[in-house]
């Protein structure tokens, strides 16, 4: 019996690859079938008429714990479908006015549950996002602020009239 050759070998490695390529691509884009118990839907599919809640906290760290919070409102009765504006003002921590980061907590959750911070893992349907609003600046040095404000530029037009002074 003969042997097959290197190149009909790496052909078929590579129909290999190729098949193996486009089945990947197929189970990305069409979703399995559910099966097995338990079955996991969205929310918002499965509850139309579910009353959420949107609250929103401002924070000076990443992950805050709840002394570190400031709440700034409750949206009650909140609707997922319609556009939402509102204007917030804000207070800003003297931690933040001196070069510090502000965070916006934003959390989605049902609107029958009382939030507290501390149970934010145990609530069921809860969204947590995190916003960052501002951010720390670390100070330029002077001696690469080449195009910016120099004591030079500002004494330039007294030192030109000592010169034209002295004729």
């Amino acid at each position: 019996m003969k042997l097959p050759s290197v190149s009909v070998i790496l052909c078929s490695i590579f129909v290999c690859y190729l098949s193996h390529s486009i089945y990947t691509l197929v189970k990305l884009f069409k979703p399995p079938q559910c099966s097995e118990n338990p079955c996991f839907h969205s929310y918002f599919t499965s509850n139309q008429d579910a009353k959420l809640q949107l609250i929103l906290f401002t924070s000076t760290t990443s992950n805050p714990i709840s002394s570190e919070l400031s709440k700034i409102s409750t949206f009650r009765n909140f609707d997922y479908n319609n556009d939402f504006k509102e204007v917030i003002k804000l207070d800003i921590p003297l931690k933040t006015r001196r070069n510090g980061t502000l965070f916006l907590h934003v959390i989605l959750t049902t609107d029958d549950t009382h939030f507290e911070w501390r149970l934010l893992n145990k609530n069921g349907p809860t969204v947590h996002t995190k916003i960052r609003l501002t951010e720390y600046d670390l100070p330029k040095a002077t001696t690469f602020n080449l195009l910016g404000e120099s004591t030079w530029s500002t004494c330039l037009p007294a030192r030109l009239s000592f010169f034209l002074n002295r004729s």
